[in-house]
Protein backbone atom coordinates (compact mmCIF):
# COMPACT_ATOMS: atom_id res chain seq x y z
CA UNK A 1 0.00 0.00 0.00
CA UNK A 2 1.24 3.69 -0.33
CA UNK A 3 -0.24 7.05 0.26
CA UNK A 4 -1.07 8.77 -2.44
CA UNK A 5 -0.70 12.25 -1.14
CA UNK A 6 2.85 11.97 -1.92
CA UNK A 7 1.84 10.86 -5.63
CA UNK A 8 1.56 12.37 -8.76
CA UNK A 9 -0.29 11.20 -11.09
CA UNK A 10 1.48 9.95 -14.69
CA UNK A 11 0.31 10.88 -18.03
CA UNK A 12 2.78 9.90 -20.56
CA UNK A 13 2.92 12.25 -23.69
CA UNK A 14 1.34 11.42 -26.71
CA UNK A 15 3.46 10.20 -29.61
CA UNK A 16 3.26 12.85 -32.76
CA UNK A 17 2.90 9.27 -34.49
CA UNK A 18 0.00 8.75 -32.98
CA UNK A 19 1.41 4.84 -31.71
CA UNK A 20 0.80 4.31 -27.77
CA UNK A 21 2.35 1.66 -25.65
CA UNK A 22 0.16 -1.73 -26.00
CA UNK A 23 0.27 -5.25 -26.97
CA UNK A 24 0.69 -5.21 -30.76
CA UNK A 25 0.29 -7.78 -33.72
CA UNK A 26 2.65 -8.28 -36.45
CA UNK A 27 0.12 -7.88 -39.60
CA UNK A 28 2.42 -7.94 -42.81
CA UNK A 29 2.65 -11.44 -44.92
CA UNK A 30 6.67 -11.10 -44.78
CA UNK A 31 7.02 -11.38 -41.07
CA UNK A 32 8.72 -8.11 -39.63
CA UNK A 33 12.80 -7.88 -38.88
CA UNK A 34 13.68 -7.07 -35.19
CA UNK A 35 16.53 -4.94 -34.75
CA UNK A 36 19.05 -3.75 -32.36
CA UNK A 37 18.29 0.03 -32.70
CA UNK A 38 15.49 2.07 -34.70
CA UNK A 39 15.57 2.88 -38.43
CA UNK A 40 19.19 1.24 -39.69
CA UNK A 41 19.79 -0.96 -36.28
CA UNK A 42 21.25 -5.03 -37.25
CA UNK A 43 18.08 -6.93 -37.80
CA UNK A 44 18.63 -9.47 -34.75
CA UNK A 45 15.51 -11.78 -35.84
CA UNK A 46 12.24 -11.90 -37.43
CA UNK A 47 8.64 -12.42 -36.21
CA UNK A 48 6.56 -14.09 -38.53
CA UNK A 49 2.97 -12.75 -39.05
CA UNK A 50 0.65 -12.59 -36.40
CA UNK A 51 3.49 -12.49 -34.00
CA UNK A 52 1.99 -10.75 -30.38
CA UNK A 53 4.59 -8.73 -28.57
CA UNK A 54 4.72 -5.97 -25.95
CA UNK A 55 5.87 -2.48 -26.60
CA UNK A 56 8.32 -0.87 -23.55
CA UNK A 57 9.00 2.69 -25.16
CA UNK A 58 8.10 4.46 -28.74
CA UNK A 59 10.23 6.69 -30.80
CA UNK A 60 7.92 7.92 -33.54
CA UNK A 61 6.78 4.45 -34.80
CA UNK A 62 9.55 2.46 -33.91
CA UNK A 63 8.53 0.65 -30.73
CA UNK A 64 11.17 -1.32 -28.21
CA UNK A 65 9.69 -5.12 -27.96
CA UNK A 66 11.48 -7.87 -25.69
CA UNK A 67 13.83 -9.01 -28.81
CA UNK A 68 14.58 -5.40 -30.10
CA UNK A 69 13.10 -2.61 -32.51
CA UNK A 70 10.14 -3.22 -34.78
CA UNK A 71 8.36 -0.82 -37.13
CA UNK A 72 4.99 -0.59 -35.79
CA UNK A 73 3.81 0.67 -39.37
CA UNK A 74 3.47 -3.00 -39.93
CA UNK A 75 1.80 -3.90 -37.37
CA UNK A 76 -1.81 -3.75 -35.55
CA UNK A 77 -2.83 -2.74 -31.83
CA UNK A 78 -4.73 -5.49 -29.56
CA UNK A 79 -4.70 -3.88 -26.70
CA UNK A 80 -3.79 -0.47 -25.38
CA UNK A 81 -1.57 -0.26 -22.09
Amino acid sequence: WICLDYTEEYSPEPQPSGYVLGLYQVNTPSGLNVRTSPVDGNVIKAYPNGTRFDTYEIQDNWAKTPSGWVCLDYCKLIREY
